[in-house]
């Protein structure tokens, strides 16, 4: 799949852009604080409606739009497929209300209908590379949950709608408890509750399971060339299913013994709910003194283990960023399984802190792990003479293309149009 089209409007620094894009590499270039990796940001954003970069949509809003009483910021894009084209546009209207009151919404539409995100999600893949997603190694639980929920919404739309469902649930459930915590509801009400946020985390758990087992398989075929050490690099699933002293304490996921998904989770959704709707009716008392609950995938995290050792605590910097192209390599080949095609690969400096053996081993990697393949460099010389030869450059100054240099010689096509559509992925 690809992107053949980009128009944004007032998105960021963007107050007006609109370009066709080719279909094989694409290398943007330009200095610090020009628009490349909001170019990247944008294309991303057509696939999951939301942004890796942003904490609220409000900021997307090009900051002198927001000056005004309405505006409006725009994403549009095609993203033509095996199977046909899609239109997709984004729309985020910010509007000023008296005593300084802002609002802002919202509008997604896929061939000019609106719809739930929830709906709309699945239309686009895309593998989203930014050099501070070393965090998502050794930064905190929330930002991994956060790309979780993100990429698997991507493959299994019903995934999305089990997520938003279990997190409104869940309001619920800590709002009951703070009533029962001042004596004005009973505990038995939370038997409801219970059953239904233990149904939707079984989907959720086992969803995340499937994925990191399938990550774990696709990686092994990267790991030595990038590595280059016999212990090979795994992820493992450490899912928030006993009290959180005993998680804090390690004592279920021990480091060498931690398995990459446990079996619990491998025997399905049903199973998976019936544990965790036990284990909520037997941490009651201790959720109602805190107010809020305790297990569920809300809580939920994965690691990065090379040798028996947790990267997050153990790991060097090249380890982790190591780490992290593998995971974009795996990313990018279970998206490939699912679609039955290759996703769009957005790489923001990917090269950089890399000598150039290294260089050469990932551009390898990640060139043959997608049809269209977005690159940032603040110089083009960055990458090697070979790919700038097969490869469209843009030089990009304060969010306009200045010039576009073009390939000396086609690159060669991944995805023949003659090929037939692939056929529907499962759901989970």
């Amino acid at each position: 799949m690809y992107l053949s089209h980009l128009d944004l409007e007032n998105f960021r620094l963007f107050v007006r852009f609109a370009r066709d894009l080719p279909r094989g590499p694409l290398l943007i270039v330009g200095g610090n604080a020009q628009g490349k990796t909001t170019l990247l940001e944008a294309v991303a954003y057509l696939s999951t409606f939301s942004s890796f970069l942003a904490h609220t949509d409000r900021e997307l809003v090009h900051f002198l739009a927001r000056r005004e009483p309405l505006a409006v910021s725009r994403v549009r894009g095609i993203c033509r497929r095996r199977d046909g084209a899609v239109r997709l546009e984004a729309r985020i209207i910010h509007t000023l209300k008296a005593n300084n009151g802002k609002h802002t919404r919202k509008e997604i539409l896929v061939n000019g209908v609106k719809r739930k995100r929830v709906d709309a999600l699945g239309h686009c893949a895309t593998v989203l590379f930014l050099p501070h997603m070393l965090h998502l190694v050794d930064g905190a639980p929330e930002l991994r949950r956060r790309f979780w929920n993100q990429t698997l919404a991507q493959a299994w739309p019903q995934y999305a709608h089990h997520v938003v469902q279990y997190h409104k649930v869940l309001s619920q459930r800590n709002a009951l408890l703070k009533q029962i915590q001042e004596g004005r509801a009973r505990v038995d009400s939370l038997d409801v509750w219970d059953a239904r946020l233990a149904e939707l985390a079984g989907h959720i758990m086992y969803a995340r399971g499937q994925t990191l087992l399938a990550w774990n398989r696709l990686l092994t075929r990267h790991h030595w060339d990038l590595l280059r050490q016999t212990e090979p690099l795994r992820f493992v699933y450490r899912p928030a299913l006993d009290v959180p002293e005993v998680m804090a304490q390690g004592s279920l996921f021990g480091g060498h013994e931690a398995p990459e998904v446990p079996e619990l989770v491998r025997a399905g959704p049903e199973v998976l709910a019936e544990h965790l709707r036990q284990r909520l009716a037997q941490q009651r008392a201790y959720d109602i003194r805190r107010g809020n609950t305790g297990l569920g995938p809300h809580r939920d995290d994965f690691r990065f283990y090379a040798g028996g050792l947790d990267l997050a605590v153990y790991g060097s910097r090249g380890q982790v960023r190591t780490a992290l192209l593998l995971l974009k390599l795996a990313e990018a080949a279970w998206f490939r399984e699912r679609f039955g095609e290759p996703p769009i690969l957005l790489l923001d400096d990917l090269l950089a802190e890399l000598d150039p053996q290294r260089r050469e081993q990932v551009l390898r990697h990640f060139l043959e792990a997608g049809e269209q393949i977005l690159l940032t460099a603040t110089e083009a010389s960055m990458y090697p003479e070979s790919l700038r030869e097969v490869t469209e450059i843009w030089h990009l100054e304060a969010g306009r293309v200045v010039s576009v240099t073009p390939p000396a010689r086609p690159a060669s096509a991944t995805l023949p149009d003659d090929e037939p559509p692939p056929q529907p992925h499962p759901s989970v």
